[in-house]
């Protein structure tokens, strides 16, 4: 961060041998803005709710209300869920 200006390390930032580094083992460098990893972040966290919300329905046959008392949330707030990350209700 210290070869940096802003807020994110960018590429240019970076020293050259580092950057042939990376290209010898072929390990892409990528440049995140501040907006993507904002992005990035939401994803990940909208993704592990889902696959969250999915296992449980599973471990418990699809009982709604059984899956809610574990989510610790209202039955009709993982109705809301399910709808939000088109989950079947089965």
């Amino acid at each position: 961060m210290l070869l940096s200006t802003g807020n994110t390390v960018q590429v240019g930032s970076l020293p050259d041998e580092l950057i042939s580094e990376a290209a010898r083992y072929e390990i892409p460098v990528i440049e995140h803005t501040e907006e993507s990893v904002d992005l990035n972040l939401k994803a990940t966290a909208h993704k592990s709710e889902r696959e969250l919300i999915v296992s449980t329905l599973e471990k418990v046959r699809f009982n709604k209300s059984k899956a809610a008392k574990l989510l610790n949330i209202d039955r009709k707030t993982l109705y809301n869920k399910m709808k939000q990350f088109d989950i079947p209700l089965q």
